[in-house]
């Protein structure tokens, strides 16, 4: 068997330079990645479940003795790899298949012919008509049970081996049999010789073609199947005359020779593309993999495959006879001409359902064609006229060649490419009773009943047995990634699509737990930002909303982990430039497939078949749009006076809801007023059918519709595939707290603010409504930060910045801070650096001012960074807990005092981790206000660590932003890193500081089974315990035991972020940690999970709070990194074991999208030099190929083990 790659080749990031360095011949080059634009996509602290490719889970995984080696996947498709060579070399491969299959298999369709011979040869010597038939099936019986042997051969010594050797023998087989005088003689040359030959030819004509063919697969088996129709077709014709003219001797030596010819110009000219090519494997370590056998999809397939091998020849064998003894007609004539036409009928069947599998998927097509083969018996059945008979044979030929069109892309399907020869082998193994025994079964059951009527009813009950065990296949969700370019598809083919999509995402996705908000040229900023503080205000607690560019939307994996995919209100035109294309296939193919899709004024002009804005106007703009979720036109503005880039047409608009679409009881009120500029509404969006009007503009002339007096559309809700668009000319999303009354362009409405005002309640019950209908987990009136947000001023959606207060484990540290921060301040006691100001504050007996943001333009990125922010100076003591309510600074230094003293009693006065600490209950960023403003960096010391509660800009890899969830431990910390420590690279500080958050936890006493890994470079995950709702779908894999055992699936909760700069003979690092500690929502806690392992163990291990946690990494980190600077300068090589023990990629395979063309690697570790990723090349038997080897670096490469890629990030 030929084992190759299945993973798919696409990028999960946006491309910027090679960071990827190449070793050949053992020499390493390096590159620096060069800057480029980052997505603000990936979030610093939610990532993607782990799964790998489904074509792995049947290896054995070494995994350093823990159960969490390699996770499942349920969504691996065949069809998904890297596209193999065709042109004229490839048409070479399909044609010496089809050779193949038109003289080996083809003598299938003929074999009745031969039988009706020896049935007048042998009947006189008294053999019965079930020993004649065995000859056939002997020849049937070997051509599928012989690939056990076959199987291996081919591994060994090649496919030209296997080809040759089925010439020979095959030929051989067919010319000793033209000398037979017994019965038995036709069984050892006729039956097993030949079925040797053919099982040898066979197993290289089925795995050799798929091999050059990626889109075009199943034509290219469908062509080379079809061989067996025109080889009936032909052979049917000229079987007979041979017969009747030379005898039956020197027919079967004319039918030796022309099938020594045929495959032998196969043998010559079929080969596995080069990219495939490679020394042959040792057969005692991979012959058949048996592990498959475990899958139950595959199990159904096999039973599938051997009924079809008790049905599929009977016909072949019988409808020559029943033409005689039923119809009355002449078996050689009318019965040859009959296979003749069974066959000519399947070889067009054969290509027509390769086309169809390519396009509608494998599973299915098999599945209709098996109940369709299976339905036409009725046909034969009652077949009283030749004419009746040719129909049957119409039907038959058309349908019942499915099986041997499509095996390979089933079995691939289930099985993955690289278990496709095992799969293929065991296959044809358990075919082989039913070939073997079929037509023995058959010949007694006409025998017995004196007629055909029960053989047939028993051939039509396998076919449409095995129909039945496909469709529940097709319910298992084994058919591939149907629609993965929707585009291709017709629109009566997209039900299918949809529902295809649906159930892969239904499958592939935990929990989705991010909403998107476009951000990309076109879109408002002022939009953007009502829209993500609303969203936060009333989902945050249950997603993560961030901002996404169109970069973005093409070049990252968002689609199963985003729940809500929002397009603010802005500019419609520059969506039409950025998104058409490759994006809108995207963003169709998500809602199509489940997904939920909000357009917002501007965006829902783009989301509808048609726009019509201010026509006859300068501003006008006309045309179709493509993603076309509304199928009408949207036509405004409904209002006059717009302006772009002006709120001169903002109005307060008031809307009539239709409650009935709504859940019951949710509002009071039946019109409320919402905020407009510009927005159009949806013409007769009542008479297309998906579409429902949920709220219709009122109170003003211009909101009814002249012609027919009725209202105008204002949000509409339509039904898309499996997913739904809400589309809404107004703007719910904006919230008037945060907006400023005094701006002088509400030149329409002067007071629209304070009218807005008035409605404020309302609009959240409004949207928090819409968002529901749409799927979301809304809180129910409840302010994003209850705690916070009750804070004097506090406002929804983004919470007030609260003082920083300064504190050290000791006085002393505290008074030395308070002198260098002094020595840096001005006459009014504030430190102005680059990025923010900061003023000191020495006393407690007064309140300290609360930043409260009052309008949307000082609440959104550089806005916040240029309010002065208070740093408390605790000179004695720590402030009481009711300063600061989310975390006990007393509390965190008794914590840190304990883990210091417990663990190293000698040297706990020497760490210095930790010692002063800065914590702001609600931040911008612990990361920014350390790294941004490096003159106040360069004087902190050693260890200095700034925590917050909520930050309201957090910094992850890039430019990603998000407001934190609750529950997250984040911190930021200040190290010296010393430039001559050669041994110690500055890149492992990442990976020891992620090492530091496992170990923190699972190095305490009781916790350590607590499942945390490190993913590289910077990640940690948990596995979901089983009764986490990621856990619904969970995946099987194998263990080290041989059995299938359920895995938990890898939920990111937390990452690391290090910035480095460079100040005389070290590195100045700004380490930024965050860990979801609390909080099971998005993905799951720390706490959630321990909470499990107490109820699975019954024990009772404390939970975490912030202050023991962040207590214990910070003092699990300084060990880890004294060691690590001294060490007898061993590096990070002392910390190998331990790290490769909790990490997830020991020897995994993965596909590299940074190289061209693409490379499947396997993972081997981490240089010690430079903190590479090192990987090596493999051969397409998954053999490693020696001298080549890549090595990545860690800030240049994002790794997406959803599908198995390592791609570059922009």
């Amino acid at each position: 068997m030929v084992k190759f790659n299945p993973f798919r080749t696409t990028h999960e990031n946006n491309t910027s330079n090679s960071s990827v360095s190449s070793v050949q011949d053992k020499t390493a080059h390096h590159k620096r990645p060069s800057s480029s634009r980052r997505s603000s996509y990936e979030s610093a602290t939610q990532g993607n479940g782990v799964v790998l490719a489904k074509n792995e889970r049947y290896d054995s995984a070494q995994d350093h003795g823990h159960h969490h080696s390699r996770p499942a996947s349920v969504n691996a498709t065949f069809n998904d790899g890297i596209v193999m060579e065709s042109g004229w070399r490839g048409y070479l491969v399909v044609f010496g298949g089809f050779l193949i299959i038109m003289v080996a298999i083809g003598y299938v369709s003929i074999y009745g012919i031969f039988q009706s011979k020896y049935d007048e040869i042998f009947r006189d010597r008294g053999a019965s008509a079930s020993s004649i038939s065995f000859v056939g099936s002997l020849a049937v019986g070997f051509q599928f049970g012989f690939t056990i042997i076959s199987g291996p051969v081919m591994n060994r010594f090649g496919h030209k081996v296997v080809l040759w050797s089925g010439t020979i023998i095959g030929s051989l087989g067919l010319l000793l049999a033209s000398w037979a005088t017994e019965l038995w003689h036709l069984y050892l040359t006729q039956g097993v010789m030949f079925g040797i030959g053919v099982s040898l030819l066979n197993l290289a004509a089925t795995a050799i073609p798929p091999l050059w063919y990626d889109k075009h697969r199943g034509l290219a088996m469908g062509v080379c199947f079809c061989g067996a129709g025109v080889g009936g077709l032909v052979f049917g014709f000229l079987i007979p005359a041979l017969i009747e003219k030379l005898g039956i001797s020197w027919t079967l030596r004319i039918y030796a020779i022309i099938h020594f010819v045929c495959t032998a110009f196969a043998s010559i000219v079929m080969r596995a593309p080069r990219q495939l090519s490679g020394p042959p494997i040792d057969p005692r370590k991979d012959t058949i993999n048996l592990a498959i056998l475990k899958d139950r999809g595959f199990i159904i397939w096999l039973l599938a495959a051997t009924l079809f091998g008790f049905a599929y020849i009977v016909p072949f064998a019988y409808l020559p006879g029943y033409a005689k003894d039923i119809v009355g007609l002449d078996p050689n004539i009318q019965g040859g001409q009959l296979l003749s036409i069974t066959s000519a009928a399947n070889a067009v069947g054969r290509i027509v359902i390769g086309i169809a599998g390519d396009r509608l998927g494998a599973i299915r097509v098999a599945a209709f064609s098996f109940i369709a083969a299976g339905a036409s018996c009725f046909v034969w059945m009652f077949a009283e006229s030749f004419g009746a008979l040719i129909g049957f044979s119409i039907l038959y030929g058309f349908f019942s060649g499915a099986f041997f069109t499509l095996v390979a892309s089933i079995t691939a399907n289930i099985v993955g490419l690289t278990h496709l020869g095992s799969g293929l082998t065991v296959i044809f193994l358990t075919n082989t009773p039913g070939n073997l025994f079929t037509l023995p079964i058959a010949g007694k059951m006409i025998e017995s009943a004196a007629d055909y009527k029960n053989m047939i009813g028993y051939n039509s009950a396998m076919f449409l047995s095995g129909g039945a065990l496909l469709c529940y296949l097709i319910c298992l969700d084994h058919e591939p990634g149907l629609g993965d370019s929707p585009t291709e598809s017709t629109d009566m083919l997209r039900p299918l699509l949809d529902m295809s999509i649906a159930w892969k995402r239904k499958e592939l996705k935990d929990s989705p737990m991010n909403i998107l908000v476009y951000s990309g040229d076109g879109a408002s900023r002022a939009s953007v930002i009502h829209t993500i503080n609303s969203l936060r205000s009333l989902v945050g607690q249950h997603y993560d909303v961030m901002k996404i560019d169109d970069n973005g939307l093409l070049a990252e994996p968002w689609e199963d982990s985003t729940s809500l995919l929002v397009i603010p209100g802005g500019r419609d035109l520059p969506y039409v430039r950025d998104l058409s294309g490759p994006t809108n296939d995207k963003i169709r193919n998500y809602v199509h497939s489940g997904g939920k899709f909000f357009g917002i004024c501007a965006g829902a002009y783009y989301a509808s078949d048609r726009v019509n804005f201010e026509c006859g106007s300068p501003l006008e703009v006309q045309g179709l749009r493509d993603l076309k979720f509304f199928p009408g036109e949207c036509r405004g503005a409904v209002y006059p006076g717009f302006v772009y880039g002006s709120e001169a047409g903002a109005r307060s608009a008031g809307i009539r809801l239709n409650r009935d679409l709504f859940a019951k009881d949710q509002f009071g009120f039946n019109e409320t007023k919402v905020y407009f500029n510009g927005g159009g509404y949806f013409v007769d969006a009542e008479k297309y059918p998906g579409t429902q009007i949920l709220a219709w503009y009122s109170g003003e002339p211009c909101e009814i519709i002249p012609d027919t007096k009725t209202p105008k559309a204002a949000m509409i809700a339509c039904q898309v595939g499996q997913g739904l668009a809400v589309l809404t000319g107004v703007h719910p999303e904006y919230d008037a707290t945060n907006m400023d009354p005094r701006n002088p362009e509400y030149g329409s409405q002067p007071n629209v603010v304070t009218w807005l005002l008035e409605k404020e309640h309302e609009r959240r019950v409004l949207l928090g409504n819409v968002l529901a209908k749409m799927g979301l987990k809304v809180m129910q009136s409840a302010p994003y930060h209850p705690n916070i947000n009750s804070a004097a001023g506090a406002i929804q959606g983004i919470p007030a910045i609260t003082p920083l207060y300064l504190a050290s484990i000791q006085p002393s540290y505290t008074a030395d801070l308070t002198r260098i921060l002094s020595g840096l301040t001005s006459a009014d006691h504030q430190i102005r650096e680059v990025n923010d100001t900061f003023q000191l504050v020495q006393s407690l007996q007064h309140p300290v001012p609360v930043h409260t943001p009052t309008t949307i333009e000082t609440k959104e990125g550089d806005g916040e960074e240029k309010v002065t922010k208070n740093i408390v100076l605790c000179l004695n003591e720590p402030p009481s807990a009711n300063l600061t309510p989310e975390f006990d600074m007393s509390l965190y230094f008794g914590h840190l005092q304990q883990a210091r003293q417990m663990r190293n009693t000698r040297e706990s006065n020497s760490f210095i981790f930790g010692n002063s600490l800065m914590y702001g209950q609600v931040v911008t960023s612990t990361q920014t206000m350390l790294d941004k403003n490096f003159g106040l960096c360069q004087q902190l010391p050693d260890g200095f660590v700034c925590s917050a509660t909520i930050q309201v800009a957090g910094r992850g890899r890039g430019r990603n932003s998000w407001i934190s969830p609750p529950g997250c431990l984040q911190f930021s910390m200040v190290l010296r890193h010393p430039v001559k420590a050669s041994h110690a690279s500055a890149v492992f500080v990442q990976y020891l500081v992620a090492l530091a958050v496992v170990e923190g936890v699972c190095s305490l006493p009781g916790y350590e089974d607590i499942p945390l890994r490190l993913k590289w470079p910077n990640d940690i995950y948990a596995e979901a315990p089983l009764e986490h709702p990621s856990q619904a779908c969970a995946a099987t894999a194998r263990g080290s035991d041989g059995q299938e055992h359920r895995r938990p699936k890898m939920i990111k909760i937390g990452g690391v972020l290090v910035n480095s700069n460079f100040s005389e003979s070290e590195f100045l690092l700004v380490i930024g940690c965050g860990v979801n500690t609390t909080n099971p929502n998005p993905t799951t806690s720390i706490n959630h999970l321990v909470r499990y392992h107490n109820k699975v163990t019954g024990k009772n291990l404390p939970l975490f709070s912030q202050e023991t946690l962040l207590a214990q990494v910070l003092f699990k980190f300084e060990q880890l990194y004294k060691q690590f600077l001294g060490g007898d300068g061993r590096g990070f090589a002392q910390f190998e074991e331990i790290y490769y023990k909790r990490w997830l990629h020991s020897n995994s395979l993965v596909t590299l999208t940074t190289v061209t063309p693409n490379k499947r690697v396997r993972i081997k570790g981490i240089t010690l030099d430079y903190g590479l990723l090192r990987t090596v090349a493999v051969d397409n038997q998954e053999r490693d190929i020696v001298g080549e080897e890549y090595r990545l670096q860690p800030d240049g490469n994002s790794f997406d083990m959803l599908k198995g890629l390592i791609s570059q990030k922009s």
